[in-house]
């Protein structure tokens, strides 16, 4: 193995949605074994990693009460104090979220849901349009083919919400592996609102240091006559029977064809597109192959963003946010999910809490047995690193 360095994050945070730590002991899979480099990485870190230096300065909470009950949480050391210091965050009357807040949930349907009700509160609020962007679905070549053989006229765009082929939300069918896709088949807008980029390409990220996940907010349509040519108002049903709002469509003849993202740009970076404002990132509609509600594989054609009052934890894991945050539910069925919650804010007064927390969400908190013992080899790794650097003779004995 050549020389090197593997950096990692904070290992007491979630483990990839889709993916599995590499510190787990060696397993089988597809009858081969788990140590194979090839497989999952597993190899590499427990038999090429010779040498471990942890790190444990905090650069993000300046609050040392806060950072104190962060740490605690982390290590599964939560004690009745710090849920009495949580639950003093509890949202009332005389403590309620600003309207810029992030309400943080476990699932993505109560992430859509909130979303789309908050960006009609906020518009209605504001005197601001609901501008409605539906997808552009299409059958696939081969399902065109056989209609066409069939002698069937092959519809090539469905723009009417009410078809079939759309869910409400999201154009794929109702499960956790395609929502991850984030084709929303129907986008409520209003100038102002606050968005998330997602399956942000490489070309994009090397070109304009956009990354993926990378937020902003919702400036205007491009070509510009978009922003003043729409329908009339309509009336429609949000979430559910009981939720409705007003919306407007781009008019027939203005077709939108990007979204203009002013983003966030943090440590002194910036970009410029041709034409544009500072960090104003022209969106395209991109393609991806989708199965929708009617049961077949569609071409869907969107903008890959998401609306962004409201995010599932995963999706803000590794984020510094400026935002008030507000625990909008815990989801216990994951080691540590309010730990990494928490460490999203730098202060706990930037912090809301939406239900009383209990002793019993605190046993849900720390590491998992493997993580436990796997830092333990890595501490007791440490002392051996810190002793070969400070008795190499190259160095000094620094």
């Amino acid at each position: 193995m050549p020389a090197g360095w593997v950096y990692t994050g904070d290992m007491f945070q979630l483990p990839p949605v889709k993916g599995e730590p590499v510190y787990q002991p060696y397993v089988i899979k597809d009858n081969i074994k788990g140590k194979d480099k090839e497989v999952n990485g597993e190899y590499i870190w427990h038999e090429a990693l010779q040498h471990s230096i942890l790190l444990d300065k905090n650069y993000r909470q300046d609050d040392p009460k806060f950072l104190g009950i962060c740490r605690a949480i982390r290590t599964g050391k939560g004690d009745q104090q710090h849920v009495n210091d949580l639950n003093d965050r509890m949202i009332s009357p005389t403590n309620m979220p600003p309207p810029d807040a992030l309400y943080i949930y476990p699932t993505n349907d109560q992430v859509h849901a909130a979303n789309v009700i908050m960006t009609h509160r906020h518009a209605q609020v504001n005197n601001l349009p609901v501008i409605r962007i539906l997808a552009k679905i299409h059958h696939t070549q081969k399902r065109k083919d056989r209609r066409a053989a069939a002698g069937i006229p092959s519809t090539t765009l469905i723009t009417n919400e009410a078809h079939r082929v759309f869910s409400g939300f999201t154009a794929a069918k109702s499960t956790a592996t395609t929502k991850r896709i984030g084709v929303l088949s129907i986008l409520d807008l209003h100038f102002g609102a606050p968005v998330i980029l997602i399956n942000v390409s490489n070309a994009l990220q090397v070109s304009y240091n956009i990354s993926n996940n990378s937020t902003g907010k919702f400036v205007g349509f491009w070509p510009p006559t978009s922003n003043q040519n729409f329908t009339e108002k309509k009336n429609v049903r949000l979430i559910d029977d009981n939720t409705n709002g007003t919306v407007y469509y781009p008019a027939d003849d203005h077709e939108v064809t990007h979204l203009l993202i002013e983003i966030n740009m943090h440590g002194g970076k910036g970009f410029q597109m041709p034409g544009l404002p500072q960090n104003v990132y022209a969106m395209p509609r991109t393609k991806g192959s989708v199965k929708c509600q009617d049961g077949h594989i569609h071409v869907v054609e969107q903008f890959r963003i998401r609306l962004f009052y409201a995010s599932t934890c995963d999706k803000v894991q590794g984020q510094s946010i400026h935002r008030p945050i507000v625990l909008g539910g815990m989801n216990n069925s994951r080691n540590n999910y309010l730990y990494v919650v928490l460490t999203r804010v730098h202060r706990l007064l930037q912090l809301y809490i939406a239900k009383l927390l209990t002793m019993k969400d605190m046993s849900y908190c720390g590491p998992d047995y493997p993580l436990q013992k796997e830092m333990e080899r890595l501490a007791k790794l440490e002392k051996i690193t810190l002793h070969r650097i400070r008795t190499c003779p190259q160095i000094g004995g620094l």
